[in-house]
């Protein structure tokens, strides 16, 4: 007996809450844009997982490197240092009413790069005596 899937369609978007794709920025998937279409069914929607990866490829099926990231089950993540040199995607997955697996991959369409230094903070102190605006002092 063959199964004949119609594949789901998916109408989702991914929102990048940031300007570098710099650790601490956030992604999530925008509310507004959660559309699923099945002709098997979509009655178990509700029970579909949400699921964050790493990967080194500009999408996950083109990846030799996928790492699930653990304890990101939600619809919004914020990037850490781990994911420096990746790509990061949101996988949502359920299954329709004909018992198919249905996924979406939504991924970033860049990698995640270390973010700049931040400017330095000095703290001197210096010894007593009397100095100059302006006056260059030299630190051992």
């Amino acid at each position: 007996m063959t199964n004949n899937n119609n594949p789901a369609e998916f109408d989702f978007v991914l929102i990048h809450n940031g300007n570098n794709f710099h650790p601490g920025e956030e992604f999530t998937l925008d509310p507004a844009s959660l559309g699923v279409s099945d002709a098997d069914g979509t009655s178990q929607l509700g029970d579909g997982t949400f699921a964050w990866y790493r990967h080194d490829a500009s999408s996950v099926d083109a990846s030799n490197e996928v790492y699930a990231i653990g304890g990101a089950s939600f619809t919004n993540y914020f990037v850490s240092n781990e994911d420096v040199g990746y790509y990061v995607s949101l996988k949502f997955e359920f299954t329709d009413d004909a018992g198919n697996d249905e996924f979406i991959y939504l991924t970033s369409n860049s990698p995640i790069v270390e973010a700049p230094n931040s400017p330095a903070n000095f703290d001197i102190s210096l010894a007593s005596g009397e100095y100059s605006v302006g006056e260059t002092v030299n630190i051992s």
